[in-house]
């Protein structure tokens, strides 16, 4: 039988993933050409880019740094995309996709400290670290407050 704990835990997945839905990222191929981006919210920031770069490792960023330069192109670096006000994207860079770098390197459950790539989002984090502490008494959480996130630490005392 679902406990309700589990029951409200799988219904809060399900509604966030359904109102996320509209905002989900679009996968680009590896590069492609000209192409024109945009955030997410606002959708008031529409700019050509030379090219659109997919990074998934520190490899692959080196090798889109180096031939950026030698193109003489300027990058812009976006993830998410929701920062609004156009200051992620430049017009004719080579943009920095770093929505592939999604992953969590280390976590540590004694203090708390959480070590991400820098491409994760939130949904993908909290839904990692519920996984990661399956089981265990104390628990760490984030809470999220108006100048950035702070962890708590969850369970008996």
């Amino acid at each position: 039988m679902l406990g309700r704990r589990r029951f409200l835990m799988l219904m809060a997945r399900t509604s966030a993933s359904i109102a996320l839905l509209p905002f989900a990222c679009t996968h680009f191929p590896e590069t492609r050409s000209d192409v024109l981006v945009n955030d997410i919210h606002s959708q008031l920031n529409p700019t050509q880019v030379h090219r659109v770069s997919r990074i998934d490792s520190i490899a692959a960023l080196r090798t889109a740094m180096r031939q950026a330069r030698n193109e003489g192109k300027a990058v812009s670096i976006a993830g998410g995309r929701h920062s609004m006000g156009g200051q992620q994207f430049g017009t004719d860079t080579v943009l920095i996709d770093t929505r592939p770098m999604n992953r969590v390197l280390n976590f540590d459950h004694a203090s708390g400290l959480v070590e991400v790539e820098a491409g994760i989002q939130w949904p993908e984090l909290v839904s990692i670290l519920v996984k990661k502490q399956q089981g265990r008494i104390k628990q760490w959480g984030i809470v999220q407050k108006q100048t950035g996130p702070i962890a708590c630490q969850l369970g008996a005392r």
